[in-house]
C-alpha cells in the first residue's frame, strides 16, 4: 500500500530527479538526486535512493567500455534533468521496475 502511494505522489506532484556531479560517490544519498560520478560525456557511475520509498541505494554502471551499463541524456535548464537508458528493474529487495525520462520516474507494471 506504502509503495501505491509513493508511486502515485511522484506522479501527481511530478518529483523530479537531478544530476549532481561528484567526484566520488557518496555513502549517504539524499532524496531526488542522482549522484554521478565522473563529468558530464565521461561519466563512470550513477547512484541514486529507489523511488519506490524502500531507501535502497541503487549504482548503475554508465561506464560505456563494458556490456551492462547505463546511458545517461540531460535534459531542462542547466542540463539537470535526467534520463536513464535502459529502465532499472531490481531483481532483489523492492523488485521495483522503472524509467526515468527527464527526471520523473515512470514506473513499469
Amino acid at each position: 500500500m506504502l509503495k501505491a502511494l509513493k508511486k502515485l505522489y511522484n506522479a501527481i506532484f511530478l518529483i523530479k530527479y537531478k544530476a549532481h556531479f561528484v567526484d566520488d560517490l557518496p555513502s549517504e544519498l539524499k532524496p531526488h538526486l542522482i549522484y554521478i560520478e565522473g563529468r558530464a560525456g565521461e561519466e563512470d557511475f550513477a547512484k541514486f535512493l529507489c523511488p519506490c520509498g524502500c531507501n535502497l541505494p541503487i549504482t548503475l554502471s554508465t561506464l560505456s567500455i563494458t556490456k551492462d551499463s547505463w546511458k545517461i541524456k540531460y535534459n531542462g535548464l542547466f542540463k539537470k534533468n535526467v534520463t536513464l537508458i535502459p529502465s532499472v528493474n531490481r531483481l532483489s529487495g523492492c523488485q521495483s521496475h522503472f524509467f526515468i525520462r527527464e527526471g520523473r520516474v515512470f514506473w513499469c507494471e
